[in-house]
């Protein structure tokens, strides 16, 4: 029963020493400090520590008997009323948290980075996406060649494998000069794993499609890759990520079906 009585109260913010302590003050009915910590088997330091927070919460209350400190713990159905009402009033506060939810929410985070480590930080976020879900790339052939530069051997085989392990699937509109890029910038391992992933490719001339950077869509996030600098620029925003995913889509529905085998 104590467990369960520790449980319920941890849920209403109270620690488990602090369950202990107005737990023995019930049951001792008035006692001092000396008395309680040896109720609970603690040091008298440490429950007085915990007797203070009890009192600013409501739950004991402090009076002197023969020059001594006693302690009444509040009754049990008052204190059913005490939560009961936390719980009216924190009800009363959830429209405002959700507003202020819905502006975090509105508000874009956005972060911007120059070195080698923030461009890695967005192939592990989209590596650690969940099982069969899918990720949108925009690429140019000038980024393509450059990108292809900025890791090892190693990182690329490491990226390759946890994406087509977890099946992760890449939704890609790439110029039509892109496609010549891979086979001369990879080994031939890591281009073959670039080809077995799970791809959804299409391409536009570069007339068309006139962009040298890269543009990631994932996760409610838009990332912008430049590769010659190694500059990193995301965006976290539900309403931006929407637009953006709406346009891709509109392109990508026009685009030119293609074979990953092309590169």
């Amino acid at each position: 029963m104590d467990q369960e009585i520790k449980t319920i109260l941890a849920n209403f913010g109270f620690s488990e020493t602090e369950v202990e302590v107005y737990l023995a003050a019930l049951a001792l009915k008035r006692p001092t400090v000396t008395e309680i910590a040896k109720k609970i088997g603690k040091g008298r330091t440490a429950v007085y520590f915990h007797i203070r927070n009890l009192q600013e919460k409501g739950l004991l209350f402090e009076s002197k008997k023969a020059g001594k400190q006693i302690y009444t713990a509040l009754p049990p159905g008052e204190l059913f009323n005490k939560m009961n009402n936390w719980t009216k009033d924190f009800q009363i506060l959830v429209p405002e948290l959700e507003l202020l939810q819905k502006v975090e929410q509105e508000t874009p985070n956005i972060e911007l980075s120059e070195s080698k480590l923030g461009y890695w930080k967005i192939y592990d976020e989209i590596s650690s996406m969940p099982k069969d879900s899918e990720f949108r790339v925009l690429q140019g052939k000038k980024s393509l060649e450059q990108e292809l530069q900025l890791f090892s051997e190693g990182r690329w085989d490491s990226f390759f494998t946890k994406i087509t392990k977890k099946n992760i699937g890449t939704i890609g509109i790439f110029t039509k000069e892109a496609l010549t890029v891979p086979e001369k910038k990879l080994n031939k391992k890591n281009l073959a794993q670039m080809r077995s992933r799970r791809w959804n490719l299409k391409t536009l001339p570069e007339n068309i499609l006139d962009t040298q950077q890269l543009m990631f869509l994932y996760n409610n996030k838009v990332a912008f890759l430049f590769p010659e600098t190694s500059m990193v620029m995301t965006i976290q925003h539900k309403g931006i990520y929407q637009i953006l995913i709406a346009v891709f889509n509109a392109l990508h529905a026009l685009a030119e079906k293609t074979s990953p085998d092309k590169f």
